[in-house]
């Protein structure tokens, strides 16, 4: 009976949710940022974050730092997860985390670690994380950054295992992107995407990896072929 109510209460959080996804164009980054964060941390077994005006803050002053720059970097001491549309699209902040769990394929779950091409999804989903704030922000060149904040950041090392955990079953996950082309050169990701109302070139930056005695190891995955004309 337990394992019944519990197998229908997830459900039933999966029909909330479609029904609410329906209307989501109308919602804001925060709302977006949330949603989508909170759907996903439901499928891989941890509990909601919540929203942080102080992350929210640092989320929107590094914006637009970018923004106003026609930069796309990381804050070394908050690098946090980066995206970058060529575009404007109409969900941004929606985009930005449903290409960074684009990267939950590239986890391997049986040797629980920081693997290259997956440390936006680990972000995503860390146990420990319980706050998040983001911004985005149109650059000069019309490409729009979206960031975002966590606290505490995930990606420890040493600490996977009990932060990073498997879907829950069914596996019911909404993938509103397909990846076409994924291209690595050295420590720089390039990818395209084709989706329908989605320009394609869509790219994201890396969260930090730390260890756990406090040592901070930053990894930054620098974009290359940044305009594709």
């Amino acid at each position: 009976m337990i394992a019944f109510s519990s197998k229908l209460g997830f459900l039933c959080m999966v029909v909330t949710f479609i029904v609410i996804v329906q209307s989501a164009g109308s919602l804001n980054c925060k709302q977006q940022s949330l949603l989508w964060h909170n759907y996903y941390r439901n499928i891989h077994q941890v509990g909601n974050v919540t929203w942080s005006i102080k992350l929210f803050k640092k989320a929107r002053s590094w914006a637009i730092h970018l923004a106003d720059n026609n930069l796309f970097d990381h804050e070394k001491k908050d690098p946090g997860n980066l995206f970058l549309s060529p575009g404007t699209p109409d969900e941004p902040c929606a985009r930005a985390v449903q290409l960074f769990y684009t990267e939950e394929k590239n986890y391997d779950y049986r040797t629980p670690e920081f693997f290259k091409g997956a440390g936006h999804f680990t972000q995503v989903v860390w146990n420990n994380t319980k706050q998040i704030g983001a911004f985005s922000k149109e650059r000069k060149d019309g490409k729009t950054v979206v960031v975002v904040k966590y606290n505490p950041p995930g990606n420890v090392r040493g600490y996977f295992a009990k932060n990073v955990f498997p879907p829950r079953k069914p596996h019911t996950v909404t993938r509103p992107t397909t990846i076409t082309d994924l291209t690595k050169t050295d420590n720089s990701t390039v990818t395209s995407f084709a989706s329908p109302g989605l320009n394609p070139d869509v790219r994201a930056g890396v969260v930090s990896v730390k260890s756990g005695g406090g040592v901070h190891f930053v990894l930054q995955f620098w974009v290359l072929g940044f305009l594709i004309i």
